[in-house]
């Protein structure tokens, strides 16, 4: 089957409204992008953008984060955007996740442009219109 359809059948989508617009989101394991071995960030941003999505802007990890209500305990998945660095440290994504006692939570993960990333590893990014 070929990488776009793999993807787009294996998708769950988040409809995601803010200020008027409705954004739509994927969430896949890296495998299903195409890759057979660990790819690192750049290949992963490459990847989005050459199957035709966007990777999710600055605001899209709180707005996910509030629209998923019952995210299942211990289920975790990385936001797919452009990295944030505060004071000089490593650049990070956000993770979205669901802690012990039910608390979820939008913490940031180091995403270094050469971290690489496990094939079974999540992600979520914006499909295109």
């Amino acid at each position: 089957m070929p990488v776009r359809q793999m993807l787009l059948t294996s998708v769950t989508a988040f409809p995601i409204y803010c200020e008027n617009a409705t954004a739509k989101f994927t969430r896949v394991k890296v495998r299903n992008l195409g890759f057979t071995k660990n790819p690192v960030t750049t290949q992963i941003w490459a990847r989005i953008r050459e199957l035709g999505h966007l990777p999710c802007e600055l605001g899209d990890g709180s707005a996910i984060r509030i629209a998923l209500k019952d995210q299942p305990l211990g289920d975790y998945f990385w936001i797919i955007m452009e990295q944030v660095t505060v004071s000089g440290r490593r650049p990070k994504v956000f993770l979205a996740v669901c802690l012990g006692f039910g608390q979820s939570w939008l913490r940031a993960s180091r995403a270094n442009l050469g971290v690489e990333w496990s094939l079974d590893n999540e992600i979520v990014f914006r499909l295109r219109k």
